[in-house]
């Protein structure tokens, strides 16, 4: 199953965020399983609104899909997440902080 995600190192099926390369101020969210578009995208607005879960105030940007990458934040996480595992520490059984 490990073709079928768009990030091989989450579980299949778990929401990932994912941001524009042009509007990387903006937000969307969908299940890691690839490819990319072969199930629904939601949009939260700028990454304060993705946070907060606030109501989204503005339009989506109007590049392709392909233009669409892993957040920053979230990228960092599995890179935490992967950098742990390698050291025998599962992240998600340890309280945040």
């Amino acid at each position: 199953m490990f073709d079928d995600r768009i990030v091989p190192t989450r579980p299949y099926g778990e929401h990932i965020v994912l941001t524009c390369r042009n509007h990387p101020d903006l937000r969307w969210t969908t299940k890691n399983i690839a490819p990319l578009g072969c199930r629904s995208l939601f949009y939260w607005g700028n990454k304060e609104q993705h946070e907060t879960h606030d109501f989204v105030r503005e339009p989506e940007c109007p590049c392709s899909i392909r233009d669409l990458v892993l957040s920053p934040e979230y990228d960092a996480e599995l890179e935490e997440a992967y950098l742990a595992a390698q050291n025998g520490v599962d992240v998600h059984s340890v309280p945040a902080e």
